[in-house]
C-alpha cells in the first residue's frame, strides 16, 4: 500500500478524476505505515494529508485523524494544538472531534473538559457507537460500555455495523497507549451480557 500510494501520488494531479481522493490515499498510506511500526512516518504522512483541501474546504477529516494519532501516542497537548485549525464539520465530524477532545483532555488531566466531551458523546451516541464505546473504555466504564453495546446490537439501524465491530479480526499493531483500551475491549467481548 505504501509503495502504491507513493507511485500514485507522483502522477500528474490532472490525471485524477477526483482530486479529493488524494487526501484519502495519503490517509491510507499513513495507516499502513503505522501497521509497519513506522510511527513517525505515519504521523508525518497524516500531517501532510491534513494540509490538503478536502472537497475544496479546509481539511477536517485528516486534521481530526492527526489529532487522534497524537492522542494514541500519549501527546494530548499536541492533539489540542492540531484541533485549533479545524473548521466546520458534519455531525459525525463533531462526534469524532469530541472523541479526540475526550482523549486529549484526559491525557492533560482536564477532568471537566473530558466530562464535557463525554456528555456530548453520550448525547449523540447514535451517530457513532464505536466512538462512544471507545470513550467509555478509556474511562474503564465497563458496565456502561456493555449496556451501550447490547443496545446497539438490539437496534435494527445499528446491528449490522456493530456485528462487524465485534468480529475477531487479526489484531492491528497497537501503540502502547492503545493497549489498555484494547484489553478492556477484549474483556467487554467476554462479558456474559454482551455474549448473550
Amino acid at each position: 500500500i505504501v509503495e502504491l500510494v507513493a507511485t500514485t501520488m507522483r502522477r500528474d494531479p490532472t490525471a485524477f478524476t477526483n482530486p479529493a481522493w488524494q487526501v484519502w490515499l495519503l490517509n491510507s498510506k499513513s495507516l499502513a505505515l503505522g501497521q509497519l511500526g513506522r510511527w513517525d512516518d505515519s504521523l508525518e504522512t497524516m500531517r501532510l494529508a491534513s494540509t490538503l483541501a478536502e472537497e475544496n474546504e479546509v481539511n477536517v477529516s485528516q486534521t481530526i485523524n492527526l489529532a487522534e494519532m497524537h492522542c494514541a501516542r500519549g501527546n494530548g497537548a499536541q492533539a489540542l494544538v492540531v484541533l485549533t485549525s479545524v473548521g466546520d464539520m458534519s455531525e459525525y465530524g463533531e462526534m469524532a472531534l469530541q472523541s479526540v477532545l475526550h482523549c486529549a483532555r484526559r491525557l492533560q488531566g482536564d477532568r471537566a473538559g473530558a466530562d464535557q466531551a463525554m456528555a456530548y458523546l453520550e448525547e449523540h451516541q447514535s451517530l457513532s457507537t464505536a466512538l462512544y464505546l471507545a470513550a467509555l473504555l478509556r474511562e474503564d466504564r465497563m458496565d456502561a460500555a456493555a449496556k451501550a453495546l447490547v443496545a446497539a446490537l438490539a437496534s435494527e439501524q445499528e446491528r449490522a455495523t456493530v456485528l462487524v465491530m465485534v468480529q475477531d479480526y487479526l489484531q492491528a499493531r497497537l501503540l502502547p497507549t492503545e493497549e489498555t483500551s484494547n484489553a478492556r475491549w477484549e474483556a467487554l467481548m467476554q462479558r456474559e451480557d454482551v455474549r448473550a
